[in-house]
């Protein structure tokens, strides 16, 4: 019988390479360049997903900037095309390319940004894996995001485009436990980020999340519901990393609910996730992420 905790670990991510869900905007500096490998199943040998990310973040004009162009509304749209290799037991690489369109709406302008952005790149491998009277399981992973994306340094709008025009590294672990149809996760993620080529830097990024789940199960379906809670804190950006001038009105922290579910098939599964954000502080409080989602279908092989 396949395990419930690898069962479920496609569904939580880490935001991590998004987040988890990710967003910019010339106030903030947080960017959209970042992928989501939320589906990873860990049961299968290889396996194939797409899936579509909607997420949407408001700006308010600073009480000492009278720009309207600084007050509006950015739309992001991603589609996700995930692929996953087993070379052995224990070891598991990935593949992430994104396709983004990204709207900017503001009083002044209308601005749109479109096309393949920063494919990611990720090995995970299986530290520990134990049955007794609880199931255990200990998964590490690390990861590179190339700079495959358009990335206009010239262009003020840096996060809205699809890429970031930077190298960035990740470290993943994750933690699960389950007993019966019971189960949780624990998992933490750290992306180190490097400058772009006009040394501009997105922030480092720190995300947490825990997660409960439970599965029901009949003869040839198995729906698996999913609540949590996730947290991400983003460090400042820099406008020139070699000179290290701080971009102060970036960087943030948010706390989000993330209720998720999925039904599956055979090989074959669907999933949907949604992320509630219920306490923020991003760039001094003159941004907002609203509730986002994410669906996608995955086989198995």
């Amino acid at each position: 019988m396949r395990h419930p905790y690898r069962e479920l670990f496609f569904l939580l991510i880490i935001t991590l390479v998004s987040s988890a869900h990710t967003y910019s905007c010339e106030m903030c500096g947080v960017h959209s360049g970042g992928n989501s490998i939320s589906m990873i199943p860990q049961w299968c040998n290889h396996f194939a997903s797409i899936q579509y990310q909607y997420n949407e973040y408001k700006t308010f004009e600073n009480s000492g900037n009278t720009d309207a162009s600084k007050t509006g509304a950015s739309y992001y749209n991603k589609a996700v095309f995930l692929a996953g290799v087993r070379l052995s037991k224990s070891l598991q690489l990935l593949a992430v390319v994104p396709y983004q369109y990204n709207t900017r709406i503001t009083v002044a302008a209308k601005n749109i940004y479109k096309g393949i952005g920063d494919i990611t790149l990720v090995g995970t491998t299986t530290i520990f894996s134990r049955t007794n009277s609880l199931k255990q399981n200990l998964i590490a992973g690390a990861g590179v995001k190339t700079p495959t994306g358009h990335h206009d340094v010239n262009d003020s709008l840096l996060g809205l485009q699809p890429g970031t025009g930077s190298w960035d590294f990740l470290l993943y672990a994750n933690y699960g436990v389950s007993k019966g149809n019971n189960g949780a996760i624990a998992e933490a993620s750290y992306t180190f980020t490097l400058p772009d080529a006009a040394e501009y830097k997105f922030g480092n990024n720190l995300m947490a999340k825990l997660t409960y789940y439970y599965i029901f199960r009949s003869r040839k379906l198995q729906i698996l519901p999913s609540g949590g809670v996730k947290y991400q804190y983003l460090l400042h950006d820099y406008v020139n990393y070699n000179k290290k001038w701080l971009d102060e009105g970036t960087g943030g922290s948010i706390m989000s609910l993330c209720i998720g579910a999925r039904l599956q098939k055979g090989n074959t599964g669907l999933m949907l996730n949604t992320t509630l954000p219920l306490i923020q502080d991003y760039a001094t409080g003159y941004a907002k992420a609203m509730p986002g989602f994410d669906v996608g279908l995955y086989v198995a092989f």
